[in-house]
């Protein structure tokens, strides 16, 4: 080890420095990835963690513990997530001093109104129904090029309610401003909420 050029003014430090022979698999990276973000208290969430060496090669037989914050929200149990109470929760996966990146989930006390009830949007480029089907590996698009009065997606709830919370998980492409609009007879519409910049 020969330092070239500095990158601060201050010293150099590390912790260990290792040289391994050919074959030798040490464990650099954890991937923590959950079926969906959300669940009712008293329900579960599928997570998978997948311990990894320094070539990404998934290493077998790996002691994985999870810690979730805040303390009290919910606690995993043989690969699942329970959530304890409503709100978000953060979750990392650990193996002595490799750390996951963070997922976050969220704990309902209510149900999910909308889930696999009749939807329907302005375009699509994907099916409409995967945005409420409670699965994170399908997703509703609205494609490219599309007008302003393409760009809606709707869900029919089947009854009024009095609502307290709306939850879009988004995809990558998702939109600087945006509405939150309800009605109870498919004309007239009312701005709930909005958003304006990123």
């Amino acid at each position: 080890y020969h330092v070239t050029k500095r990158a601060t003014g201050w010293g150099q430090s590390f912790y260990e420095f290792q040289v391994l022979l050919p074959g030798v698999s040490v464990l650099t990276t954890i991937d923590l990835n959950a079926a969906n973000t959300i669940a009712k208290v008293g329900g579960e969430i599928a997570l998978t963690a997948a311990a990894k060496d320094q070539n990404s090669v998934v290493m077998d037989g790996v002691e994985i513990t999870y810690v979730v914050t805040p303390a009290g929200a919910g606690s995993v149990d043989d690969g699942k997530y329970i959530p304890a109470q409503y709100g978000w929760a953060t979750i990392v996966a650990k193996s002595g001093e490799v750390v996951s990146d963070p997922i976050q989930v969220f704990g309902l006390t209510g149900e999910n109104l909308a889930l696999n009830k009749p939807a329907t949007a302005g375009a699509n480029e994907t099916p409409v129904a995967e945005a409420n089907d409670a699965s994170l590996s399908s997703f509703w698009s609205l494609g490219p090029n599309k007008t302003e009065d393409e760009m809606w997606w709707r869900v029919d709830l089947e009854d009024t309610y009095d609502l307290s919370l709306v939850i879009i998980k988004w995809d990558g492409a998702c939109p600087t401003e945006h509405a939150i609009q309800v009605s109870t007879d498919d004309t007239n519409w009312t701005d709930a909420a909005t958003t304006t910049g990123t």
